[in-house]
């Protein structure tokens, strides 16, 4: 599996149908307006990580208005909770069969796993909004170090990986 499958995974999404707009696959990442709302979720089995979603404010009230007829905090956080869920479904279908995805978190802070460079980031715009999509590999097999699962809890979102280091992802195969 490389990145080109996943984009391709990604952009098979109903873009058109959810935003009124097409998703656009962007080189760079873009420079936020405002401050970003980002999403994350663990990602435990063959591969172990995390799956982040990050996008401007404009974006999250798109989709809160499409999904939900309001831009509400709440409405705009249940929009890119449904975003980074309906997201495994591409990764399912691109990664190991035997993965297991938890729940989506908001983060309101930098957490220091952010520090590392994600194994995979995408960057999009739609219209004027951006939305980016990175995974953080944490090592293979489903272990992290001294451990033989990866807790589904707010630390497990929030705390750095046990392993800092590059990691052999199956995503790239390094």
């Amino acid at each position: 599996m490389d990145r080109e499958q996943l984009l391709q995974e990604i952009l098979r999404l109903p873009w058109r149908t959810v935003l009124a707009r097409p998703l656009v696959p962007r080189q760079d990442q873009p420079t936020p307006r405002e401050s970003p709302l980002t999403c994350a979720l663990t990602v435990r089995g063959a591969w172990c990580g995390r799956l982040v979603v990050t996008c401007d404010r404009g974006f999250a009230e798109l989709l809160a208005l499409r999904l939900h007829g309001s831009t509400s905090a709440h409405d705009n956080v249940q929009a890119l909770h449904w975003l980074t869920t309906t997201l495994t479904g591409a990764l399912r279908r691109v990664l190991p069969r035997d993965l297991g995805f938890g729940f989506p978190l908001i983060v309101d802070h930098e957490p220091a796993w952010s520090l590392v460079e994600p194994t995979m980031i995408f960057h999009f715009s739609s219209g004027t909004s951006s939305l980016s999509i990175a995974l953080y590999g944490v090592t293979d097999r489903g272990r992290t170090s001294g451990s033989d699962e990866t807790p589904d809890t707010d630390d497990a979102v929030n705390e750095p990986p046990a392993e800092a280091g590059p990691v052999a992802s199956p995503l790239t195969g390094t």
